[in-house]
């Protein structure tokens, strides 16, 4: 048996966050928000981020992020 190594293991954690998009309803912030590889859409769309009672759930399609 050798002597231990340091190593690094990748762990992933989801981690859900608000970003800004732009429509004129809720589908169309969902299709014009960015996201990058491994992200998906929880289909949540909110009008601001300070009132839980303006939250809306997207079209058809969107999953409920787990």
């Amino acid at each position: 048996m050798g002597a231990e190594v340091l190593m690094w293991v990748e762990v992933e954690r989801p981690v859900k966050e608000w970003r800004k998009s732009y429509g004129v309803t809720t589908y169309d912030a969902l299709e014009n928000v960015k996201l990058n590889i491994g992200e998906r859409l929880t289909g949540v769309v909110k009008t601001t981020l300070d009132d839980e009672r303006t939250s809306y759930w997207g079209g058809e399609g969107c999953t409920d992020g787990g």
